[in-house]
């Protein structure tokens, strides 16, 4: 594993000296510090299974800011992990089209995704998790988050396992193997039938998994309320 701080060094030169056979990779920001550059053409990472981004506030414009140069500057085939946190004062809006472009050039089977504490829209949410058809396991945290929260009723109506069309149920078809789910709300206006709703519809006996994955029936749901 290497953990990377916030550094004026070319991401490719980081990448030389610290070899390219890595499976865990971390990068953390500090305030204000000196910006990484962005590595163009981007590079591959092709054992990196696990990859952490520790944010915070900065000045730095957009295509600096860490989230973006990362997100900008590898390729990474063979990611299963993806942890993303604030750790101070993050406000800036989600890198959605740098996201977008990392997820589509790797083309990895993402499994688990945990984001905490980011500012993010509950649109570009879904629209990230649709992206993600192999997700097993989901954790947000919209704690200290000075910006609506993701968790709204649209967003758990988007993971119910099913969707009604001209009175002919169908099967869902994002993240249909979700495994497990953990959310943490400190908003005020959480839709308690509909949050039951999606998760008994994701709880389905045996019986009622024709044309689902196997694996899609929920092993562990937690729900915090701060």
């Amino acid at each position: 594993m290497i953990d990377i701080a916030q550094c004026s060094t070319a991401m490719k030169e980081v990448f030389e000296v610290w070899c390219s056979n890595l499976t865990d990779l971390g990068f953390r920001q500090f305030p204000d510090d000196g910006a990484i550059k962005l590595c163009s053409p981007p590079i591959s990472t092709p054992f990196v299974r696990k990859l952490t981004l520790v944010l915070r506030g900065t000045s730095h414009p957009e295509p600096e800011r860490l989230a973006n140069v990362i997100f900008a500057s590898l390729t990474c085939p063979s990611l299963t992990s993806l942890f993303i946190e604030d750790v101070g004062g993050y406000k800036h809006m989600w890198p959605r089209d740098v996201v977008n472009d990392f997820i589509s050039r790797s083309s990895f089977s993402l499994t688990t995704l945990s984001i905490m504490f980011i500012p993010l829209l509950d649109s570009h949410l879904i629209d990230l998790l649709h992206r993600l058809p192999s997700l097993l396991h989901l954790t947000i945290n919209d704690s200290d988050v000075d910006a609506p929260s993701p968790i709204t009723p649209r967003f758990i109506e988007s993971l119910h396992a099913f969707y009604c069309a001209n009175s002919v149920t169908l099967s869902s078809t994002l993240m249909k193997g979700l495994q497990s789910l953990s959310l943490t709300f400190t908003g005020e206006d959480f839709d308690d039938r509909l949050f039951v709703d999606m998760v008994s519809s994701r709880w389905f006996p045996p019986s009622y998994a024709d044309g689902l994955d196997s694996r899609g029936q929920f092993r562990s749901v937690a729900t915090y309320f701060k």
